[in-house]
């Protein structure tokens, strides 16, 4: 048996220099990891097609974020 992998919801922000970048607060990927998954982050703005190839191949998806907490590098 494999282990399942989990795709990782990201959301867009930029660093500290102006650059565009995806991100994700450490914890959701070492709870998957710890969980026994492997994670994968799902980057935001790619094509519907490439979004597509990469579902296809997640055993699970988990939505990250919500409520409280939203994290932007100046």
């Amino acid at each position: 048996m494999t282990n399942p992998v989990i795709g990782l919801t990201t959301y867009n922000g930029e660093n500290k220099y102006g650059h565009p970048m995806v991100a994700l607060m450490h914890q959701y990927i070492s709870a998957v990891s710890e969980a026994g998954g492997v994670p994968m982050l799902i980057p935001s703005g790619v094509t519907s097609e490439a979004t597509k190839a990469l579902f296809e191949r997640l055993d699970g998806i988990l939505l990250t974020g919500g409520g409280g907490y939203y994290h932007r590098t100046l």
